[in-house]
């Protein structure tokens, strides 16, 4: 009897032969997945979300919390900044903003209030965080909200030593994020026979726009490109009364400034402003 072979497949490729080929494809196919699915959280990860710092410092017995978010990506020549924890708007509208282009804004975090009050030696202080940038006007900030001491007066200075040193000399552009009421600050203020009329330098008034709603600054240059776009706005005189402010400090240390000020819920107008903004800003 002749005993033939039997050969299972085509071509005398057993079953085995394929069954490991389809193995492979498949492997490699779930391999490709893989690493697609890994690279799209990455850059979603890298590019779109954001990241979260705090820092805390201690004045006298209390503590200022400087809450720094992060949206990547981003360019270290500009830092957003919100002083004031009861301005709500502005850190809306600056969240908003950075979410879509990139950037980082850092708001001080306290009680929720204007002021910050710290307690030391058992004698109570407080301060407007945005009056604390000149030893002048540390020391008026302090007498006009409490009681001046030169012990108070180190511990203010250290945060603003901290902030300006981590948030603003290392700068090109600082942006701050403010709001004001319908019986405070306006473009208005600046003009002539306002109670700021001194520290304007140029002034420029939209007619159609809400006086609350406006722009200073300390570059010329910004101040003529927000004149074309039509935005209220105001050039701080190159030597203002020494406030204490942040654009004091700016101004004289030549630091690009720009103060975004809106009316507490006037939303969509304070994005609008900011939007405008975007194209000086990525030329950073």
């Amino acid at each position: 009897m002749i005993k033939k072979n039997i050969k299972i497949g085509c071509r005398g490729k057993s079953a085995s032969f394929y069954l490991g080929k389809y193995l492979i494809s498949n492997l490699k196919s779930a391999m490709r997945s893989f690493f697609i699915f890994i690279f799209i959280f990455c850059c979603k990860n890298l590019f779109s979300q954001d990241s979260v710092r705090i820092n805390k410092y201690s004045v006298g017995n209390d503590t200022l919390s400087f809450h720094t978010t992060i949206y990547y990506p981003y360019s270290k020549e500009v830092s957003f900044i919100n002083l004031h924890d009861d301005e709500n708007t502005s850190v809306e509208t600056g969240m908003f903003f950075l979410s879509k282009y990139g950037g980082t804004l850092m708001q001080l975090q306290h009680t929720g209030k204007r002021r910050f009050v710290f307690m030391l030696d058992g004698q109570s202080f407080s301060f407007d965080p945005n009056r604390i940038f000149t030893k002048s006007g540390i020391k008026s900030t302090l007498e006009k909200q409490s009681v001046y001491s030169e012990d108070a007066f180190f511990q203010v200075k250290k945060i603003a030593d901290t902030l300006v040193k981590n948030y603003v000399d290392n700068k090109k552009l600082v942006i701050a994020l403010h709001n004001n009421t319908e019986k405070g600050l306006s473009v208005l203020s600046y003009n002539k026979g306002g109670y700021e009329a001194r520290n304007s330098a140029r002034i420029y008034i939209n007619l159609s726009m809400n006086p609350h709603d406006f722009m200073l600054t300390t570059d010329r240059g910004l101040f003529n490109f927000l004149k074309r776009q039509k935005i209220n706005v105001v050039l701080q005189h190159h030597r203002p009364a020494d406030d204490g402010s942040l654009s004091v400090y700016a101004g004289k240390k030549k630091i690009s400034y720009i103060n975004v000020e809106a009316l507490h819920g006037n939303y969509d107008e304070q994005v609008r402003m900011l939007e405008v903004l975007n194209e000086i800003i990525n030329r950073y």
